[in-house]
């Protein structure tokens, strides 16, 4: 049973490792998130500044219909670009993950294999200290799977979130435009 105790201590690190991986990866990308939002933010505010400088200096009603669709065309521009961003970089996250919860899933069942192969290579017992010892064996890849699966939820509604963020953001950028 000190094997199989070796064991079940080597899964816990297992799932430990994946759930540091998941959370960097997560971490990552939030703090990749801020900064593109916060840059966004700042082109924005810059940009309207610029607006509000070019429409003090208009002439006359063709200027000033010219620089609307500068303004709007300019707008609308920086929310693709920025949509596009924040995708790519989803997309990358989404793609880390899946190999971080691939590699996990290989571990955790070399492991299970492992420990199974190894309590039945053990003389002396019973049918049912070797039934218990893969049933634990089996819980504790259960909770690892269980750990990885809402990592993977949390990271995909913070995706949708900032899906949903950067789409409000364009969607006022172009409203601003709009009403200039």
């Amino acid at each position: 049973m000190a094997d199989y105790k070796k064991l079940q201590g080597e899964m816990q690190k297992h799932s430990a490792d994946m759930g540091l991986n998941l959370t960097r990866v997560v971490m990552q990308n939030a703090d990749k998130m801020v900064r593109m939002n916060v840059a966004f933010a700042e082109n924005t505010v810059n940009a309207a500044k610029q607006n509000a400088e070019a429409l003090a200096n208009v002439r006359d009603v063709n200027e000033v219909m010219a620089l609307y669709q500068s303004m709007v065309k300019s707008l609308v521009e920086s929310a693709m670009q920025y949509g596009s961003a924040v995708y790519d970089s989803n997309s990358k996250t989404s793609a880390q993950i899946t190999d971080v919860i691939e590699q996990g899933i290989s571990g955790i069942a070399d492991q299970v294999n492992s420990a199974v192969e190894t309590i039945a290579s053990q003389p002396g017992q019973t049918p049912d200290q070797m039934v218990d010892a893969v049933k634990h064996t089996a819980a504790s890849a259960r909770a690892a799977f269980t750990e990885m699966t809402q990592v993977a939820r949390k990271v995909s509604r913070m995706a949708d979130e900032n899906v949903a963020a950067m789409a409000k953001a364009a969607n006022e950028a172009i409203a601003n435009g709009k009403a200039h």
